[in-house]
């Protein structure tokens, strides 16, 4: 069966950014995942399963979860443990891909046999680029393609309309 997964993290209280990533991907993509740092709360975050990064204070989210996918056991969390931990915590989560945040820095790293993703950030990169976030796509555990997405290439949202009231 085949998968789109979109995966964000760091957007820091911005929901246009969310909204635009939504009106490219969301037609075609069936799990969405959230890094962290949102600043947002569950239903803000909607269709977006979230966990809970270092600025979610006042954000009742998970710290980490796991799903089982056509793709392998997908672990999130935000990652602001270090990458230097990661083998340890895919040895005992058993993890194909771990998606992670933090340092708003897309990466692809492969390690202890597990796919490791940072999407970077759409809002406050420190990448040297304008914003990315990530797509990931296959049919099983050996069939996995996936593509870091500038927001350069993000259509822009509808222009509000401006009312005005007369004095009649």
């Amino acid at each position: 069966m085949f998968v789109k997964i979109l995966v964000v993290s760091d957007t820091h209280k911005s929901r246009g950014i969310l909204k635009r990533i939504l009106m490219k991907e969301e037609a075609d993509t069936h799990l969405f995942f959230h890094c962290g740092d949102s600043m947002l709360q569950g239903d803000q975050l909607f269709p977006f399963s979230s966990v809970k990064g270092n600025c979610d204070i006042f954000v009742d989210l998970p710290k980490h979860f796991e799903m089982a996918t056509p793709l392998g056991l997908v672990y999130i969390t935000h990652g602001e443990m270090g990458i230097e931990r990661f083998p340890k915590l895919i040895r005992t989560c058993k993890a194909d891909i771990l998606l992670y945040g933090h340092t708003h820095i897309h990466r692809y790293d492969y390690i202890e046999d597990c796919h490791c993703f940072n999407p970077g950030s759409p809002t406050q990169p420190r990448d040297g680029t304008n914003g990315t976030y990530l797509v990931i796509e296959g049919t099983c555990k050996s069939d996995i393609k996936w593509e870091f997405r500038s927001v350069d290439d993000l259509p822009e949202l509808p222009k509000r309309k401006k009312w005005l009231w007369s004095k009649n």
